[in-house]
């Protein structure tokens, strides 16, 4: 699955509709909120991307994650009346205080493959890597986070935890079967031999070939 770093800079459009303080009400209530963000530049986000909302004017650090639910479509642009511009719904899963983000200097010493404090795009793909590593980063829970994404995060990460738990398990099962299925082998193997030789010895004593 894709994961793709949305940028905003809260001093250059306000974008969010409703305003983000309303948004972050209606997600800390429910847990969890489902918000058309517009789509300013390429790659365009599509159904089902991991999406991270990053900071990018005088502070900068992640206040947000969520999956996009919709494909494109055409909405009326928040700071141009009138305006259409292209937009996607996207379920957000995760959302902080615009005062307290996860900082780009601890997002640097916990997913080092980015340069997050270089990022000004309006949309970066992530790599695989730094996606996983940055979903890490979400299931710890922060401290400006509502109660209930807290329980969200403590959630997901006990389901990491299993899922790692349970692909660990499987490999291990598979190596176990591995071994007993090349030491059945090797048995079936010797069992064949030793009956072929005791055919081969009956033969023998009575003086025609084995067949």
């Amino acid at each position: 699955m894709d994961a793709v770093v949305l940028g905003w800079d809260p001093d250059r459009g306000a974008r969010w509709v409703p305003p983000y303080d309303q948004a972050l009400a209606q997600f800390e209530a429910a847990g969890s909120a489902v918000l058309p963000w517009r789509v300013d530049g390429e790659p365009v986000p599509a159904p089902g991307t991991v999406v991270h909302l990053m900071l990018q004017g005088r502070r900068r650090g992640l206040v947000g994650r969520g999956v996009v639910r919709s494909a494109p479509y055409a909405a009326f642009h928040a700071d141009r009346p009138g305006m259409l511009a292209p937009h996607v719904l996207v379920a957000w899963d995760h959302l902080l205080a615009l005062d307290e983000p996860i900082t780009a200097e601890e997002l640097a010493v916990r997913v080092p493959g980015v340069a997050w404090g270089e990022l000004y795009a309006p949309a970066v793909l992530l790599p695989f890597r730094a996606a996983h590593e940055l979903d890490r980063v979400w299931a710890a829970p922060h401290p400006s986070a509502s109660p209930s994404s807290r329980r969200v995060a403590l959630a997901r990460g006990a389901l990491d935890r299993v899922v790692h738990d349970l692909g660990e398990g499987v490999r291990s099962a598979e190596r176990a079967a591995e071994h007993v299925a090349v030491r059945v082998g090797q048995e079936v193997r010797d069992d064949a031999a030793a009956v072929l030789g005791a055919v081969h010895g009956l033969a023998d004593r009575w003086g025609g070939p084995a067949r």
